[in-house]
This record gives structure tokens, sequence and C-alpha cells, in this order.
């Protein structure tokens, strides 16, 4: 397991309905290589607790990348 890092600015998530995310604030991230098929990229990703689900990328993110995911 990679290892985690403290953020230096803190904040909530939020829902798209604007109704707040989850009962804490996020407060780590880890560094990690992202691949998607052939795309491949270094980053940081925050962690929060999604229940069942293993990882969630954020629509700004996916439009920013221009990702085909189907």
């Amino acid at each position: 397991m990679k290892k985690t890092a403290s953020l230096l600015r803190l904040f909530n998530t939020f829902n798209l309905d604007g109704t707040k995310s989850g009962k804490h604030i996020v407060t780590q991230f880890v560094s990690l290589k992202l691949k998607i098929n052939k795309y491949i990229k270094n980053t940081d990703i925050v962690l929060i607790d999604l229940n069942s689900i293993d990882m969630f990328l954020g629509y700004n993110w996916l439009v920013k990348h221009d990702l085909e995911i189907s």
C-alpha cells in the first residue's frame, strides 16, 4: 500500500445537490500512478470513505483529461 500524506488545506466534500457528503473532513492524500487503458498519469488522490466504491473520478477531472470511457 502507498504511504499517505497530510493535506496542507483541509476541506469537506459535497454531493451534486450541494449537501455535505460524509461525516469527516478530508485530511489525507496518496500519490499514485493512475492507468486507464493506454492513459497513464502520476497524480495525487484524496482519501475519503466511498463505502463500496473503489474510486470516484469527478466530472471536472474527466472533462480535463478528455478520456473516452464506456
